[in-house]
Formats: structure tokens, sequence, C-alpha cells
């Protein structure tokens, strides 16, 4: 296992440090503020560029998943600059990257 971490580690520019480092919760919400409209596109990270490690418990993806996207409201999908928000919605942003995170996983082994 640690010999794929290295070489994910190789590939994302995001270390495996073994404990979670989430954003705090004022820190996402000052990234939930942003105007996309006011954001450099060369900026925003590509999530078809973002690689995750299927066999990393959903805790350790979601930390790589953010060390690599930046900001998890505005990234591009196919060069696109995109704003993800939540109406009438109670998922919290945490449910929803959860959700997206073991689908992804799922889809990875395929």
């Amino acid at each position: 296992m640690k010999d794929k971490l290295n070489m994910y580690e190789a590939t994302t520019n995001c270390f495996y440090k073994g404990a979670v480092s989430l954003l705090s919760r004022e820190e996402l919400e000052r990234l939930k503020d942003i105007d996309i409209k006011e954001v450099d596109p060369t900026e925003l990270q590509e999530l078809s560029e973002v690689r995750l490690h299927p066999d990393l418990p959903v805790q350790e993806r979601l930390e790589l998943f953010l060390c690599q996207i930046g900001n998890p409201y505005c990234f591009k999908v196919n060069g696109t600059p995109v704003q993800v928000s939540f109406v009438g919605s109670r998922k919290t942003l945490d449910e929803a990257l959860n959700s997206y995170l073991t689908n992804r996983k799922d889809c990875d082994r395929m």
C-alpha cells in the first residue's frame, strides 16, 4: 500500500499524512461565497484531473480531493468553469462529497 501511495503522491502533488486536515467551516464558507465571475478561469482546477486512490478510506480520499481541487465550490469540468451550490437540499458539502467519492471509488474499480 505504501508503494502505491508514493506513486500516487508523485502524480498529484498531494501527500498522504495519515491524518485528515479538512478545511474549517469558516474557510468553506469563504470559498462558497466566492463569485465565479470574479475568478480567473486559469486558476480553477479541472475536475477530470483529480486523481483519487480507490483503496483509501473516504475521509482520506476527501482530504486528497480537497488538496487537488482547491475550492470544492468552484472548478472546471471539461474546461468550463462551474460553481456548485446546494438549493433546497438538506445535504451538507461533507455528505455530498462523501457520496461523490464513494460513487467514484466504485467507478474507478470498473
